[in-house]
């Protein structure tokens, strides 16, 4: 015969581990409901682009890779004794002359100049028009935001390209959008063999408070003399992690880029 207490204790326990399996239950689907909705809210967007997986700005995620990429040209940029950049606009000038209109250069590599005889004059139109065989020529189809860098400096004991950047961009639509995206890439090749770049998507229609891209000055330009004295550009790298209208950040700032640079043009 069984104790009539001891059953009633063996039930209890029973109704209790139901009850405690069914909360427990209930508390893992809660923490994962949880765990999924902070992944949707705090994970960075990123959009599937021609097989290729990219973030959204704003975004973090390849914002170290940006940084790694102006650190090494900044480098550059100091031990430097000539820097020229092609693409973007002219201020100053109410009339752009044909001859100092440049586009941005096709190429992917570093550029190798053998000799630099022909010397280096203060502009990049002559720049390039001095040395086009070597540097690859010129894009015909770029937008104001795409532009490159090109340094020149010491290397073995002689002048060479040390540095070549690229930014480009382009009207993508990512998978299952019909809207056009804005992609950003950009990247660093150099004389010591370093590749580093970053690329992100620019969301339709966001309204921002710069633009990437470059404004080129002039001191002083006088076709009839052949006086062509370029003075620096302003030249605007896009930032990835406050690109893109970020305006309602939790500093109440409004967008900027990181990657803002006054460089001189010419030797």
């Amino acid at each position: 015969m069984k104790h009539p207490i001891r059953a009633g204790w063996k039930a209890f326990t029973l109704v209790e581990t139901l009850l405690c399996c069914l909360l427990i239950a209930l508390l893992l689907g809660a923490l994962l409901s949880g765990l999924l909705f902070l992944q949707r809210t705090l994970m960075p967007p990123r959009m599937l682009v021609g097989g290729a997986i990219l973030p959204v700005a704003p975004s973090y995620v390849p914002f170290p890779a940006a940084v790694k990429l102006q650190e090494r040209l900044i480098a550059h940029l100091d031990g430097s004794i000539a820097t020229y950049v092609f693409g973007g606009g002219h201020s100053g000038l109410a009339e752009v002359p044909p001859r100092v209109v440049t586009q941005p250069l096709q190429a992917t590599a570093l550029p190798s100049i053998g000799s630099f005889s022909s010397g280096l004059p203060q502009d990049s139109a002559n720049f390039q028009r001095l040395y086009a065989a070597e540097l690859g020529g010129m894009r015909s189809d770029a937008s104001l935001s795409e532009f490159s860098v090109v340094t020149i400096g010491a290397h073995d004991g002689a002048l060479a390209v040390t540095c070549l950047v690229q930014c480009r961009s382009s009207e993508v639509r990512p998978a299952g959008d019909s809207r056009l995206w804005r992609r950003f890439e950009v990247s660093l090749c150099d004389i010591d063999g370093s590749a580093l770049s970053y690329e992100f998507l620019e969301r339709p229609g966001t309204e921002r408070s710069y633009c990437a891209g470059v404004m080129h000055t002039w001191h002083r330009l006088n076709e009839a003399m052949g006086v062509f004295e370029e003075g620096p550009a302003c030249v605007v790298f896009p930032d990835p992690w406050r690109f893109g209208g970020d305006l309602e950040s939790s500093a109440g700032e409004a967008t900027f880029s990181r990657f803002t640079y006054l460089l001189p043009v010419g030797a």
